[in-house]
């Protein structure tokens, strides 16, 4: 009978042990704090990137830096003491980078134990015009600062000198006056050659 008790003592303590031990463990390893978010993002020159993170620490916020390109660390503004928090961070990609400059942010999260966690994110300078327009506006003071319309009928009247010409390839009896006032746009309408009126012509732009 005490063979028996001994044993069953010896089980239970050692069952005791194996519980406290587990406990003592998990005391002595807490969860490190954690950084996680994008890891490369882009921009073109001279704007801004938001670059936003999730920020977890088991023991408590307590700082959070940045480092670009390996150098001083600077300190942001965080909740110390918050076990989880959103932290957006913005980077503005200087106006003299070329296309393609990439740009290395080091974050770095500690807790309130000192136990830290670091997450390496990537900007790249991206074309200015990421997506082109499909139409172009230019004004100056509120009016449109681009005028064609002496290139338009310019080119409407080389479309009839070339209909003239054409004619003559044809068999016809071609006249030189007649290629002579189109060109030079003799009374505003070719010297009655042309089917609308203009005051431009293209002699004095040849």
């Amino acid at each position: 009978m005490d063979t028996l008790n001994l044993g069953k003592g010896l089980v239970l303590a050692l069952l005791l042990a194996l519980v406290w031990t587990g406990c003592d463990s998990n005391d002595s390893d807490p969860i490190p704090p954690e950084v996680t978010g994008p890891m490369r993002a882009e921009g073109p020159r001279g704007t801004d990137v938001d670059l936003t993170f999730d920020l977890t620490a088991e023991a408590g916020i307590q700082s959070l830096t940045v480092s670009v390109d390996g150098g001083a660390p600077e300190a942001l503004t965080v909740t110390q003491g918050s076990v989880q928090q959103s932290f957006t961070y913005t980077f503005s990609i200087p106006g003299a980078a070329t296309l393609g400059t990439e740009f290395d942010l080091m974050f770095t999260l500690t807790d309130e134990e000192g136990n830290t966690s670091e997450i390496d994110a990537v900007v790249t300078t991206a074309p200015v015009i990421a997506t082109p327009p499909s139409t172009y506006e230019f004004t100056r003071n509120g009016q449109t600062s681009v005028s064609y319309s002496g290139q338009t009928d310019r080119l409407d009247q080389l479309d009839e000198i070339k209909a003239y010409l054409k004619t003559g390839d044809a068999g016809a009896l071609m006249d030189e006056q007649v290629l002579l006032d189109m060109f030079a746009n003799t009374g505003g309408n070719g010297g009655g050659n042309f089917s609308f009126t203009s005051d431009r012509q293209l002699k004095n732009k040849t």
